[in-house]
């Protein structure tokens, strides 16, 4: 079991993602202390000189002017170099993350328990939660180590001018941190992420879901559903809200007892005052303490979420034996694997031992939920087996490089996902260099040809397309990666009876030595076959038992 992160492990986590911008981090964090000195002398400087009658009020309000005009500057030169380090640490967070959850997919989108992560939370953390980590590196990390510097700093030199009222700083500044300080901050953020992930959800699936919901007239239902979500969310908030208000409310009270630095009797009091008017500068630092640790805890909430993406522990090794070069088809071997998809415990395949001659057109029979598309995705190194081996020509594909047997091994599957462009650029995900010709000629493989042209647009999802011309697409896509072996997961599902019949002429004509494993629970082509194998509750059984 993957061990949950501490908010130390997150820190160095985000830091050391961040390395390069951490110098830029630095300098915004000493420009603000820098800054917030300027502060406490401008204060300071006029409550001395008017107290103690010294200075003319010209050059004091000139001194007030320089200070004024340095502090500008500073606070520029703060929020510029403060949010440069932010948006880039946005882009090589999102950098990293991205490429720790590619070598993960599609894993960590099929993940079950209390693990399962669905597109809807997906896209939050990928966005949301990756946008509220720049709040720990713009507004959190240099106000947070200067509300400890300098208040730090005021404490020690009232300190050398004067020990009682140091002793008095020093106990004001204790209380009202401690007060401020609220070890629940972090725990709260974390619940919050979790509660507004499974609204988002919730909201994700009846948008993808409208029209079933609508069709079965269960609106109210969906939106009981969402208040039953809202409701444990809004709680926490109101609490934490009461926790909140009565820190700040106590720490607002405890600003008064700096007048209590007038009361010790001193020859100087424009020294007394000098200490009292330092401290109440710092009180800005002081109110920031509890927003900083409301701000701190959501980002560090937030890259929790991010992180246990990134560390879901899903990734597969590369292997370092690249399989050989051919353009003809290859031979597959499932060597007696056996196959249990992570958090379930009932077994996807059982002791599964089926070889593909190399070059054949075959099929896999099987119900729905029997353990055939499973097949294929072990064959992709979507997951490795839990026992037993697969191999392409003989190599074990855990030894090989996953880019490569990808490029080795096509899927056409049933879920299709379309990008809302042309259907150039949807084929060209496949073959980014692919030329308009060779498009043109897997759209004729697919029969698309007539039906659409390259620059129409599918629209969201294919929603301008029919359910067999996606799927269709999905082929052309295939084809263009020109994969030794093509696997077809129930590509004809959507296309009438002479439709399937001339695409599959054409796809042997424009494949004769491609290796095709096709995934289906027809029996229409049984005796077109070269070879076919039947797999029942993730077992193999004979063909013919299942054609009965």
């Amino acid at each position: 079991m993957r061990t949950e992160p501490t908010p130390w492990h997150l820190i160095r986590w985000l830091l050391g993602i961040t390395r390069p911008v951490l110098r830029p981090l630095g300098a915004s964090t000493l420009c603000r202390i820098m800054n917030q000195v300027l502060g406490i002398f401008l204060y300071v400087i006029p409550a001395y000189a008017l107290v103690a009658g010294v200075g003319s009020v010209s050059s004091v309000v000139a001194i007030m002017v320089v200070i004024a005009l340095l502090k500008a500057l500073l606070r520029y030169a703060e929020h510029y170099l403060g949010h440069l380090v932010a948006f880039k640490a946005l882009e090589l967070i999102r950098i990293r993350v991205f490429r720790d959850i590619y070598p993960q997919a599609p894993a960590i989108m099929r993940r079950t328990g209390p693990d399962a992560v669905g597109s809807g939370d997906m896209l939050t953390r990928l966005t949301r939660d990756i946008g509220q980590i720049e709040v720990f590196f713009a507004h959190t990390t240099a106000p947070v180590i200067s509300a400890a510097v300098v208040p730090l700093g005021v404490v020690i030199t009232i300190s050398m001018l004067s020990p009682v009222h140091g002793l008095i700083a020093a106990a004001i500044f204790g209380v009202a941190v401690v007060v401020s300080l609220d070890n629940s901050a972090y725990r709260f953020a974390i619940r919050v992420s979790e509660h507004r992930g499974n609204i988002t959800q919730h909201i994700t699936d009846s948008v993808g879901g409208v029209a079933e919901i609508v069709g079965y007239d269960a609106q109210q239902r969906r939106q009981r559903e969402l208040r039953d979500r809202e409701e444990p969310l809004q709680t926490a908030v109101r609490r934490r809200g009461g926790i909140v208000g009565t820190r700040l409310g106590v720490v607002a009270a405890a600003r008064i007892c700096v007048l209590t630095m007038l009361l010790p009797a001193t020859d100087n009091m424009a020294l007394a005052v000098a200490c009292m008017f330092a401290v109440l500068r710092c009180w800005d630092m002081i109110n920031e303490v509890a927003d900083l640790g409301n701000h701190f805890s959501n980002s560090l909430a937030a890259a929790r979420r991010v992180w246990s993406l990134a560390h879901a522990g899903l990734a597969l090794n590369d292997g370092p034996q690249p399989l050989p070069t051919a353009t003809t088809g290859a031979t597959v071997e499932w060597d007696n694997v056996t196959f249990t998809y992570p958090a379930e415990t009932a077994p996807a395949l059982r002791n599964v031992c089926l070889t593909v001659p190399a070059g054949s057109w075959g099929a896999i029979l099987g119900a729905t939920g029997s353990g055939k598309s499973t097949l294929a995705a072990l064959l992709l190194r979507y997951w490795d087996p839990t026992t037993g081996a697969i191999r392409v020509d003989g190599h074990d594909i855990r030894t090989c490089p996953l880019e490569q047997l990808r490029s080795t091994v096509s899927i056409v599957t049933q879920d299709i996902t379309l990008l809302n462009t042309t259907v150039a650029d949807n084929l060209r995900l496949a073959q980014p260099n692919a030329t308009d010709a060779e498009l043109i000629d897997a759209l004729t493989v697919a029969c698309l040809d007539r039906e659409l042209t390259l620059d129409t647009a599918v629209g969201e999802q294919g929603a301008n397309l029919s359910g067999g011309q996606r799927q269709r697409l999905s082929l052309a896509q295939a084809l263009l990666r020109h994969g030794r072996v093509l696997i077809l997961d129930e590509f004809t599902a959507h296309l009438n009876p002479a439709l399937a019949a001339n695409i599959r002429s054409r796809l042997r004509e424009a494949c004769p030595h491609t290796t095709i494993i096709e995934i289906t629970h027809d029996l229409t082509y049984l005796d077109s076959y070269q070879w076919a194998a039947a797999i029942d509750s993730g077992s193999l059984i004979d063909a013919a038992q299942y054609s009965r």
